[in-house]
């Protein structure tokens, strides 16, 4: 996760320095008045997200034995994106973004992986072959596509709108001591198949002060295809730079 977040970041930092150096605007460009206004209708666009998933409907072998807020989260940054904006106080912006979402039992709990599919295994279960879990985690990555308005007062930006997303399949990562006390990390309970569902959609709003702020989304649907994953609808909550 931590080379993630840096990649990110330092994708994040690429964008914006190319957006300083190659935007035209009407400070930077001093030629005619009819070429400013409408050049200056196109803006570079891109935001770096970290956000925290609220569970909400779904299935009760997750939602009874996921962990406490702040253990299901989510890391997102933009590849490329693009405003329109024919006025000065409203644009429409256009992006494509990466996504990653990390999804966390509590530890007497783990994500066991079978053909595709995982489910919710117990500690107590009497085929267990771990005492302690020190790591289960279902993580999926995909593509998203939001489609936003945004309002701009100063420095001051509103923004929302609609996000398509494009899903991969699901992944586990796993980390436990066995009952005879050894170190099991990863083997067979590591997979990179868990069936998903492709096309799927939230709704993202956000409120940003000099490129600094908060970001809320809703998501009615769960990434997993229903029989090979976990099934729920979840908000999360965060803070974006744009």
């Amino acid at each position: 996760m931590k080379k993630v977040f840096l990649a990110a970041l330092a994708a994040l930092v690429s964008l914006s320095l190319g957006a300083q150096s190659f935007s035209i605007t009407e400070e930077n460009y001093s030629g005619t008045e009819e070429l400013q206004e409408d050049t200056g209708m196109w803006h570079s666009d891109s935001a770096f997200g970290w956000g925290y998933h609220m569970m909400l409907d779904g299935d009760a072998d997750f939602l009874d034995n996921t962990t406490t807020f702040g253990k299901n989260r989510e890391i997102f940054f933009t590849l490329l994106g693009v405003e329109f904006r024919p006025v000065k106080f409203a644009g429409l912006s256009v992006a494509a973004d990466l996504n990653w979402d990390a999804y966390r039992l509590n530890k007497k709990h783990y994500w066991q992986p079978a053909d595709g599919a995982v489910s919710v295994a117990s500690l107590d279960d009497a085929t267990c072959k771990y005492q302690e879990i020190k790591k289960s985690v279902l993580r999926s990555f995909g593509f998203d596509f939001p489609v936003q308005l945004k309002l701009h007062f100063g420095d001051l930006c509103i923004a929302g709108g609609i996000v398509g997303e494009l899903n991969f399949p699901g992944r586990t990562k796993f980390k436990a001591v066995t009952n005879d006390g050894g170190s099991f990390k990863n083997g067979d309970m590591r997979v990179k198949d868990i069936k998903s569902v492709p096309f799927t959609y939230s709704y993202r709003a956000s409120i940003t002060y000099s490129h600094l702020g908060l970001y809320g989304k809703y998501s009615p649907c769960s990434q997993f295809a229903p029989g090979y994953g976990p099934q729920f609808s979840y908000w999360t909550v965060g803070l974006i730079l744009w």
